[in-house]
């Protein structure tokens, strides 16, 4: 059981690691533009295609996540055989699909805040 927990925690933290590998490729690619652009119109146009790709990206992700949580946690209760323990674990887990659903609708939001902070918008 704490191997699977231990497996599962790895997999989660590639899956973050992933994610902020290919949002640093997207502003590397954000970099290069901004340095053949000198149209402001222009780089606010490729920022808001970025954000929008990267809050697309964030969805998908979750989204996933989210379904695959809700099948586990409905495996998890429903071979529960009343075991109190393992009810609490499929609690937890349906607790982790809750959070995957918030970021799913969060994730606009998140990315919109972050390109705020550096000073961008997306519309």
């Amino acid at each position: 059981m704490l191997k699977r927990k231990k497996t599962f925690a790895w997999a989660l933290l590639m899956l973050f690691v992933l994610s902020l590998a290919l949002s640093g490729a997207a502003s590397a690619e954000l970099l290069g533009k901004v340095q053949q652009s000198a149209n402001q119109e222009a780089l606010t146009q490729e920022v808001d295609t970025i954000g929008t790709n990267i809050v697309g990206f964030i969805r998908g992700i979750f989204g996933v996540l989210a379904v695959i949580f809700v099948i586990w946690a409905g495996f998890a209760a429903w071979g529960s055989s009343g075991d109190p323990q393992r009810i609490a674990q499929a609690k937890r887990i349906a607790a982790g699909f809750i959070v995957c659903l918030i970021c799913v609708f969060a994730a606009e939001k998140i990315v919109g805040g972050v390109l705020g902070i550096l000073g961008y918008q997306i519309q």
